[in-house]
């Protein structure tokens, strides 16, 4: 679901954690309505009217930058006055559900109705609607011989888009796949051109989502940032988390985080380029430094060799992981929303051919048992990797990428080809399931 910074501010909490007293709270201070956030003192009715009217403000909302409406607040010039506690039901929840399913064109997903309770079943309900990609939503007027209208909420306001808007809003729809494959590049490109030598290899994910976020600008932002990469890295599992960067170097319109102390343009540790609209870029090295095997034997075609760069199969997994759960948490914090696309490359130093060291991939053999040992196999199928590997590329859902816990990989494993682990060859080993 979406997060709305603006939102969060105003509450002192993300909307989907919201409570009763926070809308007390909010009553209290007279909070205004705006473009994200409409208060009503009552339910919709259940006539022909009403239902339509519940859809003309769901799609006004999702045809605009998304927001909640609450209901059981009584407003005075747009200020919330009172509370007016409605009845709350499961089937009050099941029939604006219902009217959202129905009313609008095409399908809008991700509108939730939760309820807000006080006391003796009363209380609030908030409709969290989140800003479509999919726009412009069209609400069915009966009033009108059952043409669909298309509204748009404007501050705290809500109108209808002419002819010339409509057409305008379907220009953006159609063109946005090629503008955010355009930006996808451009951002790996700008990326990666600030990852400096580090053998063998690094692991980079790129990601930007169908519907862009907006941190706001300059020490605001970069302070935002920072919180949530804090917040990440205490949430994460150590196999997963990239470690606290050194340094938040403000760029144009992002942040840029890296391990290196004296950064000049140049990362030589984990290296991520957040920026403010919920676009990321993010890398980090293909291997351990500690378990890179340079000039130590390997098993390479059933006899022992030392002149070989060992990238290990399964810390790539875990750093695509690790990378891809660091922008999708951005993304959303950054109050992104809908799909996303995703590429991620494996990097090899130029420097490799220079030093005669090849870079191929390994996995842990296994012994009779079946368990692992400290031996690294050659994946089969592999070949020296000396130079450029292919893109992987692929589109997700924001909202899963970025779920808790660490059992998401393992489920989500179909996000990633099998060239992003294998440096562009067909992997026969996916990712393992079972666990941490």
């Amino acid at each position: 679901m979406q997060n709305f910074p603006r939102l969060t501010a105003v509450f002192g909490m993300s909307v989907g954690e919201l409570t009763a007293a926070a809308i007390d709270r909010a009553i209290q201070e007279k909070t205004s309505e705006s473009g994200d956030l409409d208060w009503k003192e009552a339910l919709y009715p259940d006539s022909r009217d009403g239902k339509a009217e519940l859809g003309k403000d769901v799609a006004a909302l999702a045809n605009a930058r998304g927001g909640i409406i609450v209901l059981g607040v009584g407003e005075k010039d747009g200020r919330a006055e009172r509370a007016t506690p409605v009845d709350l039901s499961d089937s009050e929840v099941r029939r604006m559900q219902s009217i959202c399913q129905h009313y609008l064109r095409p399908f809008l997903p991700g509108v939730t109705v939760r309820s807000l309770e006080m006391s003796g079943g009363r209380g609030y309900y908030v409709i969290e609607v989140p800003r479509s990609e999919f726009a412009p939503h069209a609400v069915m007027q009966p009033d009108r011989g059952h043409l669909f209208c298309y509204p748009v909420r404007v501050e705290t306001l809500t109108r209808y888009l002419a002819e010339h808007e409509i057409a305008s809003y379907y220009r953006r729809r159609f063109a946005a796949a090629t503008d955010l494959e355009d930006t996808l590049a451009r951002i790996h490109a700008e990326g990666r051109g600030r990852l400096g030598r580090v053998p063998p290899a690094w692991v980079a994910v790129s990601l930007v989502p169908a519907v862009a976020g907006d941190l706001g600008s300059g020490r605001r932002a970069l302070d935002a940032i920072r919180g949530s990469i804090e917040r990440w890295t205490d949430a994460t599992p150590d196999w997963l988390s990239l470690g606290s960067p050194k340094s938040c170097v403000p760029g144009v319109r992002r942040a840029i985080l890296t391990g290196t102390p004296d950064y000049r343009g140049t990362s030589r540790s984990p290296h991520a380029e957040l920026h403010f609209s919920g676009a990321g870029f993010a890398a980090s090295f293909a291997s351990p430094v500690a378990d890179i095997f340079i000039g130590r034997a390997v098993l390479l075609h059933n006899r022992f060799d030392s002149s070989y760069a060992a990238i290990e199969q399964d810390s790539v997994e875990f750093r695509l992981f690790g990378l891809l759960s660091l922008l999708a948490h951005h993304a959303v914090h950054a109050g992104a929303a809908g799909s996303c696309e995703v590429l991620a490359q494996l990097l090899l130093p130029t420097s490799t051919k220079s030093q005669h060291i090849e870079t191929m991939l390994f996995e842990p053999a296994s012994d009779m048992d079946g368990s692992e040992i400290d031996i690294y196999d050659l994946v089969n199928g592999s070949v020296p990797l000396r130079g450029e590997t292919g893109i992987a590329r692929t589109t997700g859902s924001l909202e899963e990428m970025a779920a808790d816990g660490c059992q998401w990989p393992y489920g989500s494993r179909r996000w990633w080809p099998g060239e992003v682990s294998t440096g562009g060859q067909e992997s026969p080993h996916p990712l393992r399931g079972g666990g941490c």
